[in-house]
């Protein structure tokens, strides 16, 4: 699970990839229209962003600042996808 209001992602998730990571994505364009309801609003009061799926990346776009970030550690295609009631969570499978 990721909290996707969390500053874990820190400066690396800001440059679009995670320390470790095989690539460092600085953008992604599509997203993976075969998992169902695998776009899911993350807008509140403080907030514009919307979660999508892309192969082995989960992505928060934050359609006001026109920023992305991703979270990635899927070894296997993302299938899957929820959010909490309260959008504070992601889980992806």
């Amino acid at each position: 699970m990721a909290r996707p209001d969390s500053s874990a992602s820190g400066a690396a998730g800001a440059r679009g990839g995670a320390e470790g990571n095989a690539l460092s994505l600085a953008w992604s364009f599509g997203f993976n229209k075969n998992i169902v309801n695998g776009v899911h609003s993350l807008a509140d009061e403080t907030r514009d962003a919307l979660f999508y799926v892309a192969a082995h990346t989960g992505i928060i776009y934050d359609y006001r600042t026109r920023r992305q970030k991703f979270l990635q550690g899927h070894c296997n295609a993302i299938t899957a996808a929820c959010v909490s009631e309260d959008r504070r969570w992601i889980a992806t499978a």
